[in-house]
């Protein structure tokens, strides 16, 4: 009995310092290139617009912040740029 509460204990362990870490490192993985591209992309591809970001990073007390970010729209004459 005491060892089944030993490996239930330290299996609960092991599971919140496995979601800490998750959660610590999500905004680097969020800001990541890879991240970026594939949202660019999906965009880009269900509409008649076209995105474009330069560098973007996100934080927990920030927030997401892009770079060179423009918006262009050809079907209504829409074009953004920030």
């Amino acid at each position: 009995m005491k060892n089944i509460k030993l490996f239930a204990g330290a299996t609960l362990l092991f599971v919140v310092v496995l979601f800490g870490i998750t959660v610590a490192i999500l905004p680097l993985l969020l800001s990541s290139d890879w991240v970026k591209n594939s949202i660019v992309s999906k965009v880009n591809s269900g509409s008649s617009a076209e995105l474009a970001l330069g560098d973007c990073a996100i934080g927990w007390s920030e927030g997401l912040k892009c770079t060179e970010v423009s918006y262009q729209d050809k079907a209504i004459r829409l074009m953004l740029l920030a």
